[in-house]
């Protein structure tokens, strides 16, 4: 399921040929998607893109999706999914937390 994320924030760039790298966990329920190369998104279409596809997962209840900064892990846009608030996306963008992930 996160690598399918992967690919299609790739496919929505226009890039049909950079891979997108195996997952790797990092913790417990948290896990890294990584990617050949560097790449611009919209927001919208990252948040869009994992609302979608993580609805079809039962587990996925709540989440929060953090896009690291390359070269520095500093945390460049963020926000969180919670099926139990009404207003269910919290998002971050730009310097708001700019924390590392460790």
């Amino acid at each position: 399921m996160l690598r399918r994320i992967g690919h299609e924030l790739l496919l929505q760039t226009g890039d049909s040929t950079s891979r997108v790298l195996p997952i790797e966990k990092v913790a417990e329920n948290e896990y890294q998607i990584r990617f050949e190369h560097d790449f611009s998104f919209q927001p919208d279409s990252l948040v869009n893109t994992t609302r979608r596809l993580l609805a079809k997962d039962p587990f996925a209840v709540d989440y929060i999706v953090r896009v690291l900064k390359c070269g520095n892990s500093n945390v460049a846009y963020s926000y969180s999914i919670s099926k139990n608030r009404k207003d269910d996306i919290i998002a971050c963008i730009g310097e708001c937390n700019l924390v590392p992930v460790t």
